[in-house]
């Protein structure tokens, strides 16, 4: 089957978008990580768990904070109090930390953009971070990509001229 050729009008607006985006794509870090790929905000919470399941956390009456072993030492110590009466009005339970990725962007940019705007809506307990994922095996995601690199390489011929 032979293939045909479409015409498509754009906006300049739509293709300069379309040509600044899939240069960004082009050369910004990938990370090591295959095309296509997205960034994603990658964050860590503290979630329960069962008795010998993940880290001993002390949940105290009382206390909003959550203590590992040394934690509930050192906040005795500097309140001077007494650990094990402390530990008495304490239950214990498991706690695992668990890795979260929200959102998709397809450009370190565009991560940093919303990041600067929206950080404050993310609690995590490490400090929020960007991290790059291989869209595996996603041939929806992959057509898209090379039907843009079409139209990019079009627009920057006609730019060119």
């Amino acid at each position: 089957m032979s293939e045909r050729t479409v015409t498509i009008k754009l906006s300049a607006e739509s293709a300069k978008f379309i040509s600044d985006f899939m240069k960004q794509i082009e050369t910004q870090d990938n990370r090591a990580t295959r095309s296509p790929y997205y960034y994603t905000v990658r964050t860590v919470k503290e979630y329960s768990a069962a008795e010998g399941i993940g880290d001993v956390r002390y949940y105290c009456e009382r206390d909003t904070e959550t203590y590992s072993e040394e934690e509930l030492i050192a906040h005795c110590a500097e309140n001077d109090l007494d650990v094990e009466d402390f530990k008495d009005r304490c239950y214990v339970s498991g706690s695992q930390n668990i890795e979260e990725f929200d959102n998709v962007f397809f450009t370190e940019e565009g991560y940093k953009r919303h990041m600067e705007l929206n950080k404050h809506n993310y609690r995590s307990e490490e400090p929020v971070t960007s991290y790059v994922k291989y869209c595996f095996r996603n041939p929806e995601i992959e057509g898209l990509f090379k039907v843009l690199t079409e139209i990019s390489k079009e627009v920057q011929s006609i730019t060119r001229v």
